[in-house]
């Protein structure tokens, strides 16, 4: 989705997210003392996603001693997946005060295109890039990964470091559980940047995430692919998404000329259609692409759940903190999060590091509660019974589509029956897949925070084996519901 059309999102359902706090600072000689060793860092982060990889950038430029925990064997473990927006206000002012805006201007794409179809690939709306006054240019996540993880000494991460669990200590620490009972503590500072999954939220709330009931399933098509001529031909060198009720499709162009699909479904009403008339030039992309789908379940966390005080000692970062469907703000509000909190750091000392924390947390709740609002509305908008016409609404624009007029009687009609009223379900649309597992992922990421078969989990298995039962070659496990957390990344 274009930078111009997030932005009219933004301006017409929710205030914009707004950095009004922060402040240019030139970094010199540090202004922290502390009598922590280098050889005990006073500041432990868990996890080396944007956020966290941001927050250790800005405190190596300040000479404060860190170090960052990475569950990831290595650098390269950790796979992108698929592109992003940085905005101007936010994202690319923190990284120009990080010193890597040339660095992200290199891999950058600006001007980027965005095309809008229905289920007959007939174009809604045509956005192009250079219409865009206040431009966000997009990056490759696994670029803007590299950028950051090359800004920070290597030797900072204790790589395959798998945190178990992150407790308070009983003299009134932070201790951090490793494998084989290992115990790391004595840090005046732990944050937690650890994504939708977060160990160090559990001390701030028992709130879990909560699934949205959209599941996005995501390959890439290659330029050796026999079908990345038709995805270019629909996308160029730009962004396509086709829309239709509950199901969605996205396009994006990579820097490596590949592209990145993924198809979204609301699972629970999806359940009900079990036959496609999309046109083929969509439905080619799924059945010809040739890599394996993985999984990508939606979760956001509850507004409640940002309903805590401070804790000494720790703080939330990113995901961490503020959970939510895909909006075009997360890796943006991510990095914000970590340059301010190490500002706050670099202002109070490490030695005042509690009122850092506190200034930090005291501007970051209500991005948070603003962010987890928006979420909940873009997933609305997006995958409810109601859409495209809803998103369109939603932006000024009015569509004459089945959707749009199914939407007018919604206090009347199920969304279960709304949803029977499209007779297509896009993946049940590949059903006649050549390679012989199209799901082999489909259940192996769910995220372990849904403990057990509970009630979500069955109907995500059952509707993925529904809608995919024609796969003569379909390798489903039902026991892979806490397995692999490979999906629930930091933004």
């Amino acid at each position: 989705m274009s930078a111009l059309l997030k932005r009219s999102l933004q301006g017409q359902m929710l205030p914009s997210l707004t950095h009004s706090s922060l402040v240019s600072r030139s970094y010199g000689i540090p202004r922290w003392a502390s009598t922590t060793s280098p050889a005990n860092p006073p500041i432990a982060i868990i996890g080396a996603g944007p956020a966290g990889l941001m927050l250790a950038r800005i405190l190596s430029l300040n000479r404060i001693p860190y170090t960052v925990f990475e569950r990831d064997a290595s650098p390269v473990t950790r796979q992108g997946s698929g592109t992003l927006d940085v905005h101007p206000s936010s994202g690319q002012l923190t990284l120009k005060k990080a010193g890597l805006l040339d660095q992200f201007n290199a891999s950058a794409r600006h001007g980027v295109n965005t095309t809008i179809v229905d289920d007959q690939a007939s174009v809604l709306l045509r956005l192009g890039g250079n219409e865009d006054k206040e431009e966000r240019p997009e990056i490759d996540r696994k670029d803007l990964q590299r950028i950051l993880q090359a800004s920070v000494p290597n030797e900072n991460i204790p790589w395959g470091s798998k945190i178990q669990q992150v407790t308070k200590s009983p003299e009134g620490g932070v201790s951090i559980h490793l494998p084989n009972e290992n115990l790391e503590s004595g840090f005046r500072l732990v944050v937690g940047a650890d994504g939708a999954r977060s160990r160090v939220r559990s001390l701030f709330t028992d709130v879990h995430p909560k699934y949205t009931g959209v599941t996005i399933f995501t390959t890439y098509i290659q330029p050796s692919d026999p079908i990345y001529a038709s995805a270019a031909d629909l996308a160029g060198q730009g962004n396509y998404l086709a829309m239709s009720g509950t199901q969605k499709l996205f396009l994006y162009y990579l820097g490596d000329k590949s592209y990145f699909l993924s198809v979204g479904t609301a699972l629970p009403e999806a359940e009900a259609a079990d036959k496609s008339d999309w046109s083929p030039d969509l439905t080619n992309l799924i059945k010809h692409s040739r890599g394996d789908f993985r999984a990508w379940p939606l979760y956001n966390l509850p507004l409640s759940a940002l309903s805590w005080n401070h804790v000494p000692g720790a703080t939330l970062l990113g995901y961490a903190a503020k959970l939510t469907v895909p909006t075009g703000d997360g890796v943006n509000n991510a990095i914000f999060d970590g340059l301010e909190l190490a500002e706050k750091i670099v202002e109070h000392g490490v030695d005042n590091i509690e009122q850092a924390v506190v200034e930090y947390e005291k501007a970051m709740l209500p991005r948070a509660k603003e962010a987890i609002q928006k979420g909940e509305f873009m997933t609305d908008v997006l995958f409810g019974a109601g859409a495209p016409g809803s998103f369109f609404k939603a932006i000024g624009m009015e569509i004459s589509s089945p959707a749009s007029k199914s939407s007018e009687n919604t206090s009347d009609t199920s969304q279960a029956e709304l949803a029977s009223g499209y007779k297509m379900s896009i993946i049940a649309a590949a059903t006649s897949k050549p390679h012989d597992v199209l799901f082999r992922t489909a259940v192996h990421s769910q995220p372990t925070f849904l403990t057990g078969r509970t009630r979500r989990a069955m109907l995500l298995q059952r509707a993925l084996h529904q809608t995919n039962r024609a796969l003569r070659s379909l390798s489903y496990h039902y026991s892979l519901i806490e397995a692999s957390p490979s999906s629930s990344r930091e933004p």
